[in-house]
């Protein structure tokens, strides 16, 4: 079995006094962007191709290239983040309601070995980068939004007694995803867009859209589920896959993210099928050869 060589990641949360909607604002309108970040031609639509653009630095030409991967207001937004030099990452944020105002969660992931620099320079950026944001939110007047708190998510988890290994490669093979999940053209590739397919359904198309946003080997995998084109309420989520040793086995979680109200036949839906779904994945695993 080919290894993937270690990617890192890097993780960095702060607590604003401000309601999701009005960092939302912050995080997608250009100009405001340009005040905390860097100049763009960024607009919050799936599949938008966009640069980042600041002074050149030595070994660096000052450009960023850019795709929106995901756009869900106001709770999640992901684009890649590629420069010059072979850096390929991902930049996903994350805004969590919390009782005073919003935990913001930026995770920059797929730092390659041998990027060190680029992991360094993000580390000290984003932590400049968010506290320049904090300060654009603050200026900005409030706004009426949607709640928040309406969205809703799902979460399951099962202890299933194989290894990490196991179970990761039965969530990462193209056709032993297709045994207990659904026919698809998935690639463990930061990047990668791929699709399931099912029985069409009223209100949906039988086809999920997906790109793959996040991966630690054997611990972590996220990718976008919906891109708002297959369903009639323009579904768009996101799975998140987490293997935590325990004991001689592995605790599975998946979470489903991103319900908004009018979602909620989808919602109902998943809710019942995720229980079965991982009851098929601990079959699929317990018939793999020991690794």
């Amino acid at each position: 079995m080919m290894e993937l060589a270690a990617t890192r990641s890097l993780v960095v949360e702060r607590e604003m006094p401000h309601p999701p909607e009005k960092v939302w604002r912050a995080l997608t309108q250009g100009a405001l962007m340009e005040e905390w970040l860097m100049r763009n031609d960024f607009a919050p639509s799936v599949g938008r191709r966009f640069n980042f653009r600041a002074e050149p630095m030595p070994y660096w030409d000052g450009v960023v290239e850019c795709e929106v991967l995901l756009v869900q207001p106001p709770s999640l937004l992901s684009y890649s983040w590629n420069a010059a030099g072979g850096l390929r990452t991902v930049v996903t944020w994350t805004l969590m309601p919390t009782k005073s105002g919003v935990l913001l969660r930026l995770e920059q992931s797929g730092f390659a070995p041998g990027e060190e620099r680029n992991y360094q320079g993000a580390v000290h950026g984003w932590q400049r980068n968010l506290a320049n944001l904090e300060r654009v939110v603050g200026a900005l007047a409030d706004e009426a939004g949607p709640a928040a708190s309406e969205v809703k998510t799902i979460v399951v988890e099962r202890l299933i007694p194989h290894p990490p290994e196991r179970i990761w490669r039965a969530l990462t093979t193209t056709h032993l995803i297709a045994e207990w999940l659904m026919p698809n053209d998935f690639l463990c590739q930061e990047g990668h867009r791929f699709t399931f397919r099912a029985t069409p359904l009223p209100g949906w198309s039988g086809v999920t859209n997906c790109v793959v946003l996040a991966i630690e080997p054997m611990r972590r995998l996220v990718y976008s589920w919906g891109d708002g084109t297959e369903s009639d309420s323009g579904l768009r989520t996101l799975v998140t896959w987490t293997l935590t040793p325990e004991g001689a086995g592995t605790r599975v979680q998946m979470e489903q993210s991103g319900f908004r109200p009018q979602d909620e036949a989808g919602y109902r839906g998943m809710s019942g099928g995720w229980p079965r779904i991982l009851e098929r994945l601990q079959q699929v695993a317990a018939n793999l050869a020991a690794i």
